[in-house]
């Protein structure tokens, strides 16, 4: 593992050099490759490794990417590309993040509805609308359900078809449909016993557009059964570093001052069966 480390970090600096070194390149990536197709049991932890080096020099620089998912989003002429972000394997939610706060409110949904569409492929999303809170902030509202099929039906489904074909008016209902579940959920519940399940996501800069927003935000959801406990409906909140009195990179203090706020509201989320 550690030579492996060493390698990674001289492939890092070769790929960032000036264009030179294609051949070293090529080694690189070969050796990698090698150890990635390694399969006896005791190599297993240097295989898992040279697969994840592999992935990360292969993905392009963040900020390269962010620039390109910012022009794929002001840029929507139609559902594919946002369709296409959701089915892709490269990792977005990392960049996704970015553009939870934009000034442009169509790149602002458009990243909320990538992300909750990948966050929650195992499900089947029935729904998705956008609301407004709290000044400029966009809360993405999605309906869904725990799959009901057999473990054989939901792979044979997700093999033929990912997601529904699109809407040619998709609007506020979102740029599509439905994602297809790719995980065997079935003992959690059936279908006919399946109440309707709602989650709400919203980004918020400061904690006083969070403290002003949450409530609203939650006012989107729905409650069933009044004498029941049970936790039926989501809720996601995005916030930036910059927001919270703790320190950054105390990661502890951080959870600290979260759970105080989410302690704070605790009645509240009980409340709306969260």
């Amino acid at each position: 593992i550690e030579i492996l480390e060493r390698i990674f970090t001289a492939g890092q600096t070769i790929l960032k050099g000036n264009g030179k070194g294609a051949n070293q390149d090529a080694m690189l990536f070969e050796a990698l490759e090698k150890l990635a197709r390694l399969t006896a049991a005791p190599t297993a932890p240097v295989a898992l490794k040279a697969r994840q080096f592999l992935i990360q020099l292969q993905c392009p620089e963040f900020d390269t990417r962010r620039k390109d998912l910012e022009a794929t989003f002001t840029d929507l002429q139609s559902p594919e590309p946002v369709e296409n972000l959701v089915k892709q394997g490269t990792s977005v939610f990392d960049v996704l993040s970015e553009f939870f706060y934009h000034e442009n409110p169509v790149v602002q949904q458009s990243a909320l509805e990538v992300y909750v569409r990948r966050a929650y492929v195992a499900y089947e999303i029935r729904k998705i609308t956008f609301i407004k809170v709290a000044k400029s902030n966009n809360v993405v509202v999605w309906q869904y359900r725990i799959p009901s099929l057999s473990s054989d039906d939901v792979e044979g489904r997700t093999r033929r078809k990912s997601i529904d074909a699109t809407s040619p008016d998709a609007g506020s209902e979102g740029l599509m449909k439905r994602v297809v579940s790719i995980q065997n959920l079935t003992q959690m519940g059936g279908e006919s016993a399946d109440p309707s399940r709602l989650g709400v996501m919203a980004g918020f800069q400061t904690m006083e557009e969070l403290e002003a927003g949450f409530t609203p935000m939650l006012e989107n959801l729905q409650t069933h059964d009044e004498d029941s406990n049970e936790p039926i409906n989501v809720v996601n909140v995005a916030l930036t570093k910059a927001a919270l009195k703790a320190d950054a990179t105390d990661d502890m203090a951080i959870v600290k001052e979260l759970t105080s706020f989410v302690m704070s509201r605790r009645d509240e989320l009980y409340a709306w069966q969260i």
